[in-house]
């Protein structure tokens, strides 16, 4: 996966799309591995593991990231000994890494750096805004991949559709996507994966905010 960066309008699916590919990973039976996300889910409901609260799912806040601690998980958990061993989930990018306020941030090379060199800790890199244009733009070239995310049920010919369906295009990044040609594929929702996350989830509040 490398570096991808979903984007979409409030509503297209693109935080739905990135939870059910980071549970699908981090609750593999085989195959799997971790997710560390700025959002929690909850655990998995099921007969076979009443009480099991035990998830490859780390959470942490998004003033709990730097490039240090994101180093120090991968040599603890052994990341960096595999690619592919952590999916790294940034929702609500733009808040953290925003075009216009980050390039003031002290720590902008050293995530510049981190990124740069993800892989090699073992991190396949998500980050979700509603426009590219909302990340700064040398993240924005660090991106391999970019998906836009559409509710299909929005348009008068899908709306007949019985279930909520989202279209992910995934484009090659440096292609223009209003000419390239994507590839499509489709997320169907589910109510159990979107139980596990709160779509309400403030980002960049204070706690106390209701």
């Amino acid at each position: 996966m490398a570096m991808t960066l979903y984007s979409g309008f409030v509503g297209s699916g693109k935080s739905y799309h990135a939870t059910f590919e980071g549970i699908k990973f981090a609750d593999a039976t085989f195959g799997g591995g971790w997710v560390l996300a700025n959002f929690p889910i909850k655990p998995k409901k099921s007969l076979f593991n009443f009480g099991n609260t035990k998830t490859r799912w780390i959470f942490k806040r998004n003033e709990e990231f730097s490039p240090r601690l994101l180093i120090e998980l991968s040599r603890e958990h052994g990341w960096d000994k595999k690619e592919n061993s952590c999916m790294l989930i940034f929702d609500e990018a733009g808040i953290l890494f925003n075009a216009r306020d980050w390039a003031k941030n002290k720590d902008r090379m050293a995530w510049i750096q981190f990124f740069s060199q993800s892989r090699k800790f073992g991190y396949d890199i998500v980050f979700i805004a509603q426009d590219a244009r909302m990340l700064d733009r040398q993240i924005r070239s660090l991106c391999e991949y970019e998906v836009t995310h559409r509710k299909m049920n929005n348009w008068s010919i899908f709306r007949m559709l019985p279930m909520t369906t989202f279209a992910c295009i995934k484009y090659w990044n440096g292609m223009n996507a209003r000419y390239a040609r994507g590839s499509l594929s489709l997320t169907v929702y589910r109510k159990s994966i979107a139980d596990r996350y709160d779509t309400n989830a403030l980002f960049g509040y204070d706690e106390k905010v209701k």
